[in-house]
């Protein structure tokens, strides 16, 4: 396989440390794949610097590592930190002695570069910026009150940048109240509406209502480094074309479609969202956060409500830290990869808890089902630090690719039905470090690979444990390892950590039920499941099929992840296998007429 990271105008450094580190790791166990690896980092070479000037881009870097694993090719757009805010983005002063003073009656258009203080109020107007194209326009707003009934409020016609500031303690109101109109080719719907960068900063207060259209609307991109939002719209909340930048404030959106939106057709390198830190409150009739390329968490405190995913990205979602509290969602993490580095996560999932790449999805990759039964490849699940919770109606943790955990602390309770698994996936699952706890349904149950270096037990039970028992795992001397309580009914554990080693022995008990096992080797118990990722494409190697079991036993004749009565599957030449669409004979159904929501349709929501 080849391992790639490629950053057309996005890097973020540490980020790409802590992957190689964890894939290192990953593979510290499989001899000349580690060395492969290892011979490839004095290899990586960085590309030409790239700089947009009304975006303020990134430099621009392509990082690529090469294993002789059989893994599938995986690449992961990474943003950098440096370069996402300028000094002035974060900087809210304003000299108040040079600035011109507008106390509002009637529309206003600004065609001058300069500092502009407002205020006052319009029941049926507009704030125009229409400036030459290097002109850097700064708009105070100091307790404004903006109705437009067919247009957006304020209106960034042209202007190198603005700056849209909220004076300290100010309060101001934007609304739109019916349907918008366009402005010649320029399809305005949004009460904020900017076709260049725009950055938000002060520390006043901002409340927009739109009736029928999205908040905020930027056709280039759009920054916040201050400021209290409270938004309310009829789509999205939220939405730049090349990227939405956020380093601090407070949003409270609620949002018929997506909260946050980013998503360029135009430009593969953009249509990404980057969060630095800021207090988050979403309710979204769609996901909560969207973009089409990558989505970057690196710190903040964030709560959402929403319909479909919390967070989705088409190409890359990166955790990186922050507190993050997903009280509702169809599904929690989504994307091509998600990688979870760090942070305090809850999920509550109707559906998956974390997907890669589809899976009985209702998110987007095809729709609610749409792609039951495909296999991907160049998809995965990277685990390498942070505390995550994931209490999940469908799969618990879903890779339609691979799955790889090296660090962090994670708890997966559910499914209680026996058509999801708290593990599933397509490829391999590989454990280096970390603690897990699933404690979830048996039927389609899948255990770590054995290409792990840690070691992992899973046992079916013989009846379903009610939630609220307490799981407690011991070594031989009576130590306790894991002690958590179930938050949904079960009848699978699998429980992995640094301190299960091989050949020692250990207790499971929960409840009424108690098994002592002893390793033999690092994996005990292969499960039952067909290993398929998301809509159980193929066997993983970690499960099999439930006929294997006879007379309620677990599957501890499985030893190493190995399926029975027979190999694991050489792969030749680094290729996994083909599945087609998910494996067999087995053929998806045909979403074409049957009323579901193609990826390409979806994309377009934010938009409309």
């Amino acid at each position: 396989m080849s391992y790639k990271i490629s950053d057309n105008k996005l890097r973020r450094a540490g980020v790409y440390a802590i992957c190689m580190a964890m894939l290192l790791g990953t593979l510290a166990g499989c001899g000349d794949a580690a060395e492969s690896v290892s011979d490839t980092i004095a290899a990586v070479t960085g590309g030409e610097e790239n700089k947009d000037s009304k975006s303020g881009g990134n430099d621009s870097k392509v990082i690529t590592a090469s294993t002789s694993s059989e893994l599938s090719d995986i690449k992961i757009n990474l943003l950098e930190a440096d370069g996402m805010f300028t000094d002035r983005d974060k900087d809210a002063d304003y000299d108040e002695a040079s600035a011109t003073k507008i106390t509002l009656s009637d529309t206003v258009t600004i065609t001058e570069e300069g500092t502009y203080i407002l205020s006052g109020t319009l029941s049926d107007g507009q704030v125009i910026v229409d400036a030459a194209d290097t002109a850097k326009v700064q708009l105070v707003l100091d307790g404004v009150s903006i109705t437009s009934k067919n247009s957006a409020a304020i209106y960034v016609k042209n202007a190198d940048k603005v700056f849209i500031t909220l004076a300290e303690g100010s309060e101001n109101t934007l609304k739109t109240t019916g349907e918008f109109e366009a402005d010649g080719d320029n399809n305005i719907d949004g009460v904020i509406y900017a076709k260049d960068t725009v950055t938000f900063n002060g520390a006043g207060t901002l409340n927009i209502d739109s009736a029928s259209g999205h908040g905020i609307v930027g056709k280039d991109t759009l920054k916040f480094t201050g400021g209290t939002y409270n938004i309310s719209a009829e789509k999205t909340a939220i939405s730049g074309k090349d990227s939405v930048r956020i380093a601090d404030g407070t949003f409270n959106l609620n949002a018929g479609t997506d909260g946050i939106h980013s998503e360029n057709a135009d430009d593969e390198d953009k249509g990404y969202i980057y969060i630095e830190g800021g207090t988050f409150d979403v309710e979204a009739g769609s996901d909560a956060f969207d973009a089409s390329l990558t989505l970057q968490i690196e710190d903040g405190f964030i709560t959402i409500d929403a319909d479909d995913d919390a967070f989705h990205a088409d190409g890359d979602l990166i955790i990186n830290g922050g507190n993050i509290n997903i009280k509702s969602c169809y599904e929690g993490l989504e994307g091509t990869t998600v990688t979870v580095n760090g942070g305090d996560i809850y999920v509550d999932a109707s559906d998956d808890g974390i997907n890669a790449a589809g899976g009985n999805d209702g998110s987007g990759f095809g729709g609610k089902g749409g792609d039951m039964f495909k296999s991907e490849d160049g998809v995965a699940v990277f685990i390498n630090g942070g505390n995550l919770t994931v209490i999940a109606e469908g799969d618990g943790l879903d890779s339609n690719g691979n799955l790889y955990m090296s660090g962090g602390n994670v708890r997966v309770y559910g499914p209680t039905n026996d058509g999801n698994g708290s593990l599933d996936y397509n490829g391999d699952a590989i454990i280096t470090g970390g603690t897990l706890l699933a404690a979830g349904s048996g039927g389609m149950a899948q255990n770590f690979g054995s290409n792990s270096t840690q070691g992992s037990i899973l046992l079916n039970m013989q009846s379903r444990m009610s939630a609220g028992t307490e799981i407690t795992v011991t070594d031989s001397k009576g130590n306790v390892i894991i002690s958590e309580t179930a938050e949904k009914d079960y009848s699978c554990i699998i429980v992995s950590s640094p301190d299960i080693k091989d050949g020692e022995s250990y207790t499971v008990s929960a409840g009424n039920y108690s098994e002592t096992v002893t390793m033999d080797g690092l994996i005990y118990g292969g499960g039952s499941g067909m290993g398929f990722g998301g809509g159980r494409g193929g066997f993983g190697e970690g499960g099999f099929d439930r006929g294997s079991f006879e007379g309620g036993q677990n599957g501890q004749n499985v030893q190493n992840g190995q399926m029975p009565q027979g190999q694991r599957p050489d792969f030749q030449n680094g290729e996994a296998p083909n599945f087609g669409n998910g494996g067999g004979s087995m053929t998806p159904p045909d979403m074409q007429n049957g009323g579901q929501q193609q990826r390409g349709q979806r994309g377009q929501r934010g938009q409309n």
